[in-house]
Formats: C-alpha cells, sequence, structure tokens
C-alpha cells in the first residue's frame, strides 16, 4: 500500500482545518445574534426580565433555522452520495503519485511503445491498385471513380456554353456527345481532337473494363479532360440567335445572316429530335484490358 505523501497530507489537513474553521464561526455568528436578541428583549423590558413570550419567537426562530438547515445537509449529502455511487469504483491513475513510481515508469514506457509501434506501422511508400500514390495530390482518391467524375465537369462545361445542348447519357461515348463540337473545339485548339479521342478511350476503359486504371492511364485521362474543358472555357457564354433552320439530313442548321463573320452559335448545329438511321462512326482507339 502507498503511503501518502507530505503534500498530499499537507492539502487534505488544510481543507479539513477550513472546513472545522468555518463549521465553528458559522455557529459562533448564529449563537451571537441569538444571545444578542435576549439581550436588547431584556434591556427593553419594565422590570428587566425576559417575557416568556419573547424567548418562544426567538428559539422557535432559531428551530426553524436548525430544521431548515439539516433538511438541506441531508438532501444535499444524498444528492451527492447518488452521483458518487455512479463512478466505476475501480481506481484510475491520473496523476504520479496516484501509483507507486515503478508502476508509473512501467506505464510510461508502455505508452512510448506503443506510440513508437502504431507510428512505425504507418504506411508511407506503399501503393493499393486503384487508388492515387501515396505521397502525390492523389493520396487517398480513386482513380476509376476519379476519372467517371470528369464527365459531369466536362458536360457542365459544355451546358454552360450552350444551354440548349442535350445532356450526356451514362451510355452514349464522350466522342459521339460531342461530335458536333468539333468544328469549335478545333477552332481553338489543334490538339482538341485527339484529346478527345484519347479522352473517349480512356473514358470507356473506366467504365466498363475489369482492371483497375492505371496512374498512367489516369493522369492521361485527367490531362485530356482538362484540355477539352479548358478550350470549352475559352468561349463566352452567348445567348442563342433566332436562326432561320435548314433542314438538311437529321441535322438542322442554324445560320446568322447578320453576322456574316459567323457567330459561335451559328455554327453549331443541333440534334434533330426525331434523327434519321446514321452511318457507323469511325472506331476510337481503345485500351486493351
Amino acid at each position: 500500500m502507498k503511503l501518502p505523501t507530505f503534500r498530499s497530507i499537507v492539502r487534505w489537513g488544510l481543507i479539513g482545518i477550513s472546513y472545522i474553521f468555518l463549521v465553528l464561526v458559522a455557529l459562533l455568528l448564529i449563537v451571537a445574534t441569538a444571545a444578542a436578541l435576549l439581550l436588547e428583549a431584556k434591556r427593553r423590558s419594565r422590570d428587566a426580565t425576559i417575557d416568556n413570550l419573547k424567548a418562544l419567537y426567538i428559539g422557535l426562530g432559531y428551530v426553524i433555522l436548525a430544521v431548515a438547515t439539516l433538511t438541506l445537509f441531508i438532501v444535499r449529502g444524498r444528492e451527492i452520495r447518488n452521483k458518487l455511487a455512479r463512478i466505476p469504483q475501480n481506481h484510475v491513475a491520473i496523476r504520479e503519485e496516484d501509483v507507486p513510481k515503478s508502476v508509473h515508469v512501467f506505464i510510461s514506457h508502455e505508452y512510448l511503445r506503443c506510440a513508437a509501434i502504431l507510428a512505425a506501422s504507418q504506411p508511407t511508400n506503399g501503393n493499393h491498385e486503384g487508388w492515387g500514390e501515396i505521397g502525390t495530390e492523389y493520396e487517398g482518391i480513386r482513380l476509376r471513380r476519379r476519372l467517371l467524375d470528369t464527365i459531369h465537369e466536362l458536360n457542365a462545361a459544355v451546358l454552360f456554353l450552350l444551354p440548349s445542348y442535350p445532356p450526356i447519357r451514362p451510355t452514349t461515348r464522350i466522342a459521339e456527345h460531342l461530335r458536333q463540337l468539333e468544328g469549335i473545339l478545333v477552332q481553338r485548339n489543334k490538339r482538341a481532337i485527339s484529346s478527345l479521342v484519347e479522352y473517349d478511350s480512356i473514358i470507356e476503359f473506366a467504365r466498363y473494363a475489369q482492371r483497375e486504371p492505371t496512374m498512367d492511364e489516369f493522369l492521361r485521362g485527367m490531362r485530356a479532360a482538362n484540355d477539352l474543358i479548358e478550350t470549352l472555357r475559352t468561349y463566352e457564354p452567348t445567348e442563342e440567335p433566332e436562326p432561320e433552320e435548314q433542314v438538311e439530313g437529321d441535322v438542322i442548321l442554324e445560320q446568322d445572316e447578320e453576322e456574316e463573320s459567323g457567330s459561335l452559335m451559328g455554327a453549331v448545329p443541333i440534334l434533330n429530335p426525331y434523327p434519321q438511321p446514321r452511318r457507323p462512326a469511325p472506331p476510337m482507339h481503345s485500351i486493351t484490358t
């Protein structure tokens, strides 16, 4: 059993002495007020005696005070005992003096050992297939999911430029969906078509391939997506004019006669809601699964 230290003895001794001192002072003040009341009653009487009724009033007041004090003390003590009963009885060492020095040293060494094991077990250069490499900006990102998210970003860029452009469908290839914008892309970026073909191939691979994409494929897909999005953002969004419609096969071309130099919307074809059978699209580059 651990012997109490000098510091704990002094601390609890001061607490006990202070409590007893305050209780004695309170009792002394109560007795002094009672004596003062009795002396005042005696001084005011004609025959220098205390009337029994007045003494009864004074005593009754102190009896009521004593009963109220004891009641409050009992209720408060019961509440404290109930709260303490909910605390687990097992001793929990918080400070160094709560346990023997040898036990404290053992606990400290075990804590440091566990901390060292935890730090050494953290992955530093490992890599999981289909996830971003540790230590790069893509750490903790699933490559397949991030590639597929770029479809919504590209579609948002297209709709921001052309609000009437039909949204992409989950089963539609990117190259097929953006076929009508190839002229716009080439005007601003000569490498846009190659980026579109590469992006379409990587997205098809991410959609249907069983193998997870590699980091190189992911980076190529992200570069192609960024290239297409930046090319579309070089245009300023404009209001669509009221064109004269000219039907050619399954496509309706908008022509703006007022701006002969050729506006953005004048060169953009819009899909006919009732298309005719289309010739098969040229084969796209694909990634071998």
